[in-house]
């Protein structure tokens, strides 16, 4: 009997709740009104974009998965503060759609979610001078109006701003830079063979950048020099032709098929990019690998050749 009383009483609170839910909603799509005098509108959406357009510059198949956690974490925040709104005695304030989009087509976030003014309140504070507080989740994230960047306010936010910020390596031999993503290790030891990669805990080499820096062979093009590397590693698919994305470097690329290094974790296929640039009496190679993703999945290799500078 006390079982039979228990569901009954749990359903009585379920229905309010979903019918609460489901009449604001429709309440809130069909009566939007006042959006652009909201600036924890402005604020939240400001904070998710700074966020997904740091993560985009992971690239590929990282900077997708990242995209979609960040943007599900807003969302669920959002919904949430809406149902606790809905349930509180205060009144609810306007109707607003706060507009978060991760920019994949694929993402199952909702771009336009409904919620109401006094709910978005709960999830961004003004502390005066344009400075913001916006609580997502675990995360607590410093908005600067002014300046429109975002700093971390707790562990959790600052752990999330390392996940998504590229690094940046400085070769102070040869006088170049190159940015990489934040999980991969440097290892440096003479400056002319630069590994920058990410082992997995069985050992499996699953990224890497590869820079190095050799003689130039005055008796070869830059294109003779990369067709001969390119062979001496025995690929039988690739293309080379002109590097494109970084005009003040120039170079040309190799487009490989099916890479295999015989020394590196069991002779993978790796999926690769190899780029070849001519300065003064050196050849600089970059050589971006990646393990392969399974069919329909977008790869996960990295291309430093947009960011790779050299110093002045």
């Amino acid at each position: 009997m006390d079982g039979k009383k228990r569901k009954i009483t749990t359903k009585r609170y379920i229905i309010p709740t979903l019918v609460v839910v489901l009449v604001a909603t429709l309440l809130l799509v069909f009566g939007s009104r006042g959006q652009d005098d909201i600036p924890e509108k402005h604020v939240i959406e400001a904070t998710h974009n700074y966020l997904v357009n740091r993560a985009e510059q992971l690239q590929g198949n990282h900077a997708l998965l990242k995209k979609h956690e960040i943007s599900w974490a807003f969302s669920s925040a959002v919904m949430s503060a809406t149902i606790e709104a809905a349930h509180s005695d205060d009144r609810l304030g306007k109707s607003v759609q706060i507009h978060l989009d991760s920019g994949d087509t694929w993402s199952e976030v909702a771009h336009e979610i409904p919620t109401w003014s006094n709910a978005l309140e709960m999830l961004a504070q003004n502390r005066g001078n344009g400075l913001w507080v916006v609580s997502i989740g675990d995360w607590e994230l410093e908005f600067n109006e002014r300046t429109a960047e975002v700093k971390a306010g707790n562990n959790e936010a600052a752990k999330l701003l390392e996940e998504i910020t590229l690094r940046t390596y400085h070769n102070t031999k040869y006088g170049y830079s190159v940015d990489y993503p934040p999980e991969l290790n440097v290892l440096d030891v003479i400056q002319e063979a630069v590994s920058i990669s990410y082992v997995s805990s069985d050992g499996t080499m699953e990224r890497a950048i590869f820079l190095n820096c050799l003689p130039k062979i005055l008796s070869l093009s830059l294109r003779d020099y990369a067709e001969q590397r390119v062979k001496s590693f025995g690929h039988e698919s690739y293309q080379i032709g002109m590097a494109e994305g970084n005009a003040a470097v120039g170079g040309i690329v190799a487009d490989i098929v099916g890479l295999r290094f015989d020394y590196l974790s069991g002779k993978i296929a790796y999926d690769a990019r190899w780029y070849f640039i001519e300065r003064d009496d050196k050849v600089y190679e970059i050589l971006s690998i990646a393990r392969p993703m399974p069919s329909g999945i977008e790869t996960s290799l990295f291309d430093p050749y947009t960011s790779f500078r050299f110093q002045p």
